[in-house]
């Protein structure tokens, strides 16, 4: 590989890999749990994220399921970082709204008899006519 496709290849690893923990940090998902629901090793996750091993296409393709974007989105260049601290003292709004993308996450890998638990406790704990 000449050394203009090298470059390339890392630079979009590296793009990459920040869309994902961009991503990921906007849920509240820890690097660990995104790991679990991606059926990886945390360490793995992490080569990825760094950008020092690239995401297979199958990957990317899981990726975007999981984090509910587009595989576009995981692709491009990012527009601005996110500060985690700027998010819960800042825009409480959107903090409320990772937390929500957050437990859907973990909605979607419950099984049937686990979340008619959740369900009854968020009733419970809502008062839910």
């Amino acid at each position: 590989m000449d050394m203009d496709r090298r470059q390339a290849k890392t630079q979009l690893d590296t793009i990459v890999g920040k869309n994902i923990r961009r991503e990921r940090t906007l849920r509240n998902i820890t690097r660990d749990d995104l790991a679990v629901l991606m059926n990886l090793t945390s360490s793995h996750m992490g080569l990825i994220e760094r950008g020092e091993r690239g995401a297979t296409a199958t990957t990317l393709v899981t990726l975007s399921k999981v984090l509910e974007v587009s595989t576009d989105s995981l692709l491009a260049a990012p527009e601005k970082p996110i500060d985690e601290d700027v998010l819960d003292s800042e825009w409480p709004e959107v903090a409320a709204e990772a937390n929500r993308m957050k437990i859907k996450s973990y909605m979607n890998i419950l099984s049937a008899s686990d979340l008619e638990v959740v369900i009854s406790l968020i009733y419970g704990l809502i008062k839910v006519k």
